[in-house]
């Protein structure tokens, strides 16, 4: 760009799912549009790394969550994107110095299970309630149990509503994704005019369009789609004018980004050569200080271990030292897997997003009292003509690629009004123009 105004119909800011979710709508309705996206790379938390050939690594979104309902699933199967729908085995149970029994790993599922099963009775019954205040009693595998609510939720369950929580919609059906959920997002990018490494700092909403401004340069736009996360405009990255008037602005406050980080342990190819895909957990029960973590153990046949951590283990983690998460990680690694671990390591990697300023952590939840915020999201706008997508704005599939997806198609529709078009429908399904 340069230093004068340019123009186009709708600018789109960000490059993640809601953002190219937005860019395949508008570019099927016939709206010119660019998106803005400050990083260097698209996808935002969908993001496939290969880490050697053929050794694909999603740093965030890796399944297809509520699958027989998530439209992007049904992409992947008219574009030939690979995913693994078989049934997922139990987790095994790794106690510290040995694996859990039968009768052991089923009495920690139970208590699980519970745990959750009494958050969503809450939220259903209408308890905007920290979920900690409605956990059943604690058991043998609490802090199992916990660690799986934070990985659910990013966050302890003090710190969100059982509401908010229990207004997502679980299709009980989630699916890995062996091609790269991150991968599959670009895929879906190809050929839309995106502008990366170029970060928006300010939008102006006028009476008939939106003025944008970027290091780069200025747009005028008849619309904007905002897509980022929400501590953008909270931390004061992205002026906008005008300023959210105040109910928004406690949404973007009380909707908030919790913590998630992956560690990936690449190994020898020969080890573990007996397991394809696995699931196990891992926790010292002779050591109440222990945090747990869980493992996928060669996930789609690939010689690699991956560690997952959230919520309040991971800032714990991150508190302690920078290694902290990826010494966390192969300990419990090495003590699961014992002597086929040993000198078989071959590198250690550890996502960031906590520390990226363009997504500034995991996925989002309301805190406790504060589910309205979510309500307040749904269809928010600056103005009139700055609309705000993402996961944090969907109703149901919060915290997820294709509910991300989803409101940005839906923004696309609204923008393209706003732009002059006559209101057309959008499909979520919709491929790109190459696939169809």
């Amino acid at each position: 760009m340069t230093e004068h105004m340019s123009e186009t119909d709708v600018v789109v800011v960000g490059a993640g799912a809601a953002g190219i979710g937005a860019g395949l709508a508008l570019d099927r309705l016939g709206v010119p549009f660019v998106i803005l996206e400050a990083k260097t790379r698209i996808g935002g938390r969908a993001f496939t790394e290969e880490l050697a050939p053929g050794l694909l690594f999603d740093h965030g979104c890796h399944w297809f969550h509520s699958a027989h309902q998530n439209p992007l699933r049904a992409i992947a199967d008219r574009i030939a994107h690979r995913y693994d729908a078989r049934p997922q085995p139990p987790r095994p149970v790794h106690l510290g110095a040995r694996w859990a029994d039968e009768s052991e790993r089923q009495e920690a599922d139970d208590e699980i299970d519970a745990a959750f099963a009494a958050i969503y009775a809450a939220g259903e019954a209408g308890r905007d309630v920290a979920a900690s205040t409605v956990l059943p009693p604690a058991g043998r595998f609490a802090r199992l149990a916990r660690h799986w609510i934070e990985l659910m939720a990013c966050f302890p369950p003090e710190a969100f509503s059982a509401l908010d929580y229990a207004r997502y919609r679980d299709g009980n059906a989630d699916f890995p994704v062996a091609d790269g959920y991150g991968r599959l997002i670009a895929r879906l990018a190809a050929g839309l005019p995106i502008r990366c490494g170029t970060p928006v700092t300010g939008l102006a909403a006028m009476r008939d369009g939106v003025a944008i401004t970027t290091p780069a340069g200025a747009l005028r736009a008849k619309a904007a789609i905002l897509t980022v996360p929400m501590s953008s405009y909270r931390d004061g990255r992205i002026a906008l004018d005008p300023a959210p008037d105040p109910a928004l602005a406690a949404a973007f406050d009380d909707v908030a980004m919790g913590l998630y980080e992956k560690v990936a342990i690449l190994l020898d190819g020969n080890v573990l050569s007996d397991a394809e895909t696995s699931f196990a957990e891992a926790f010292d029960e002779s050591d109440p200080q222990a945090l747990p973590v869980s493992f996928e153990v060669r996930p789609h046949g690939r010689p690699l271990i991956v560690a997952h951590v959230a919520g309040a283990a991971l800032a714990q983690l991150r508190k302690a030292a920078p290694a902290a998460l990826a010494d966390h990680a192969v300990t419990r690694a090495k003590a699961a897997f014992g002597s086929s671990l040993a000198g078989r390591i071959r590198e250690v990697r550890t996502t960031a997003f906590t520390d990226d300023p363009f997504i500034a952590g995991g996925y989002s939840l309301a805190r406790p009292g504060r589910s309205a915020a979510r309500l307040a999201l749904i269809d928010a706008a600056i103005g009139t003509r700055i609309l705000v997508a993402g996961e944090a704005t969907h109703p149901h599939y919060m915290a997820t690629c294709h509910g991300a997806y989803l409101t940005g198609l839906e923004a696309a529709a609204k923008a393209a009004v706003l732009a002059g078009r006559e209101a057309s429908p959008v499909i979520a399904e919709w491929v790109p123009a190459w696939a169809s």
